[in-house]
């Protein structure tokens, strides 16, 4: 017996923007912002979709599945205020699979050091053309009635959600590091314990220090020990091993010499 498709069956894959309305709404309510724009930089559909006027409510709903991520500044569009986000939390090296955002954290998103970079220590400063911008729109606009005011009550506003989101983006901070640490600490464990099954005694795991160091460099990153990584990680582990184990004088020859 054989099934006979209809003329009304497609041949073509799915895709995203082929799903039922009420599929996409479902699959929203578990996104993140961050997600909605990786999703918009893969084709002019989704952008057309996810930056028109309407969608302002999908936006707000995957702002809703951050914990603690401020609402939305005024004046800015949801779109742009992730994006903003987005590439903030790359600075604070968010790079969790569990995390706000989902960027690979990479050395062009380190904070800048060394000649030029300027710490905050020194107080608040801007461009010498944003000042004299300022002074010339300040000038013109110095006889408008209540305009003093209505600028003052923005600024308040601005300084405000800034404060938010620098409340936030520090706290992405710390439970990036948190996170890191715990990270690192259970793949020691699991190394470690692969290795007893290989046969491996603990006392033979117990590195000199210079070996300790280059077991260190190998293992203590924050990345989840898969089978792949494992398989690059047995080697040079063994090799370091090897080394150490040739290192460590023989009990029993020792007691024959004696």
């Amino acid at each position: 017996m054989s099934l006979v498709c209809t003329h009304s069956c497609s041949r073509e894959p799915q895709t995203f923007m082929g799903l039922p309305p009420e599929i996409i709404i479902e699959i929203i309510n578990f996104v993140t912002p961050g997600d909605l724009v990786s999703l918009c930089r893969t084709n002019k559909s989704l952008r057309r979709m996810f930056f028109r006027k309407p969608a302002a409510a999908i936006w707000r709903t995957a702002q809703s599945n951050v914990p603690n991520l401020p609402p939305c500044p005024v004046g800015m569009a949801e779109p742009a205020y992730a994006a903003l986000v987005r590439d903030v939390s790359k600075y604070v090296g968010a790079d969790k699979p569990d995390a706000v955002f989902i960027p690979t954290s990479c050395s062009k998103f380190l904070r800048p050091r060394g000649r030029g970079y300027v710490d905050g220590s020194r107080g608040p400063y801007c461009l010498r053309e944003e000042l004299e911008t300022g002074k010339a729109m300040r000038d013109a606009m110095k006889d408008t009635e209540g305009w003093v005011d209505q600028v003052n009550e923005h600024l308040s506003i601005v300084n405000e959600e800034a404060t938010q989101l620098k409340t936030f983006i520090r706290t992405l901070s710390v439970s990036d590091i948190t996170w890191k640490e715990t990270m690192i600490k259970a793949k020691r464990e699991s190394v470690r314990n692969k290795l007893r099954v290989l046969g491996w005694e603990q006392q033979e795991l117990e590195l000199s220090d210079g070996l300790k160091r280059q077991w260190d460099r190998i293992v203590d990153v924050p990345t989840p020990l898969t089978e792949r990584n494992w398989a690059y990680l047995e080697v040079k582990l063994v090799s370091l091993i090897t080394v150490n184990r040739s290192q460590i004088p023989d009990v029993h020859e020792e007691s024959a010499d004696m």
